[in-house]
């Protein structure tokens, strides 16, 4: 029988929220150095359910939202610099039905 589509959301949420929280953690570890997108892939791969590619998405959409602070490189050799430690202006996932 297929999931509702709240109950997908909901599925989504959890994912992304355990991605964003393991991502920020990998990035909090490299403050102050570069890194590239294979080491970032390794981290999240070992620790949480994911597909390839997912931490970088994820990692760019916590950029582009402001939570964290990471400067590409590199482009071609998919090289970060993360120039301090990532602060969290308010919640990843808010629960909606909070």
């Amino acid at each position: 029988m297929p999931a509702s589509a709240a109950e997908q959301r909901r599925e989504l949420r959890r994912v992304q929220g355990k991605l964003a929280q393991v991502v920020l953690e990998f990035v909090s570890a490299k403050a102050g150095q570069q890194f590239t997108g294979g080491e970032l892939e390794r981290y999240v791969l070992e620790r949480a359910e994911a597909t390839p590619g997912s931490a970088s998405r994820v990692m760019r959409e916590l950029r582009l939202e402001g939570l964290i602070d990471v400067e590409l490189v590199s482009r071609p050799r998919s090289l970060y610099f993360a120039p301090a430690l990532p602060s969290v202006q308010g919640e990843l996932f808010p629960d909606p039905a909070a």
